[in-house]
């Protein structure tokens, strides 16, 4: 699309289809990102907004893009750590489950309850995130490593998650 500009205000455009004129009301904008050229005419995305309106809008979809990337990269980095910790402590169930046969004890359940634990401690920080609207915040929370103690019927499990 070719936007033809004559003294600073845009008044028409081409394509391969054609010269189209802008729609009435928009002719002396700034923002010509607002326009696409769909069947044959020319369409406003923002009908209804001034310049100010158009910048203000496509700022919002900006930020809301950028936090959702945010969000996204700190949740991949959460369940990532978790599910490593997971996978690295997979030989507790093992070792409880070989003592439970040898011993008759009943360690297995308070491992089990254990690597549950990491879960909902992961699915809780996630639902946390998703609430964040502060893109500095999130990637802080990415960026931060702190040591959790979780609470299991064993008498917890010292592990470094969040």
């Amino acid at each position: 699309m070719k936007i033809n500009i004559n003294m600073g205000v845009a008044t028409v455009v081409s394509d391969e289809e054609g010269e189209f004129d802008f729609p009435a009301g928009t002719e002396g904008t700034t923002q010509l990102q607002r326009f696409t050229v769909v069947d044959g005419s020319i369409v406003d995305n923002h009908p209804g907004l001034d310049d100010a309106g158009v910048i203000a809008a496509e700022l919002a979809t900006a930020n809301e893009f950028s936090l959702t990337q945010e969000r996204n990269a700190t949740i991949k980095v959460m369940k990532t750590r978790a599910g490593t910790i997971l996978e690295n402590n997979r030989w507790k169930v093992d070792k409880a489950r070989e003592q439970d046969e040898l011993n008759g004890t009943s360690t297995l359940a308070a491992v089990l309850q254990s690597r549950e634990d990491i879960r909902i401690l992961s699915n809780t920080k996630e639902d946390l995130v998703n609430t964040m609207t502060d893109v500095e915040a999130i990637r802080a929370t990415r960026l931060e490593t702190t040591d959790t103690r979780i609470s299991t019927s064993n008498g917890g499990d010292f592990v470094e998650i969040f």
